[in-house]
């Protein structure tokens, strides 16, 4: 079980969680999306037209194990 931290970074926020023990690295990855991507909805919802939020898992010491990006937007889809 790796025992890894999500690191949350992006033009305003670089935060690392205080870490978890994973049954597997498939598990701290979708933690890692379900972290990004309730920032990336944050940002959204607060009148952002877009939002990318880097993901990164790290161990205790800071050495990267993956890394990935969540990105969202809003766009007007008008009829002409």
């Amino acid at each position: 079980m790796p025992f890894l931290h999500i690191r949350t970074v992006n033009n305003e926020l670089d935060a690392r969680d205080e870490g978890l023990d994973y049954p597997n690295m498939e598990s701290a990855r979708k933690a890692g999306v379900h972290a990004g991507g309730r920032i990336a909805l944050s940002e959204i919802n607060a009148g952002k037209p877009a939002a990318i939020i880097e993901v990164r898992l790290e161990q205790p010491d800071g050495e990267l194990v993956d890394r990935f990006a969540i990105s969202s937007s809003v766009g007007d889809l008008k009829t002409v």
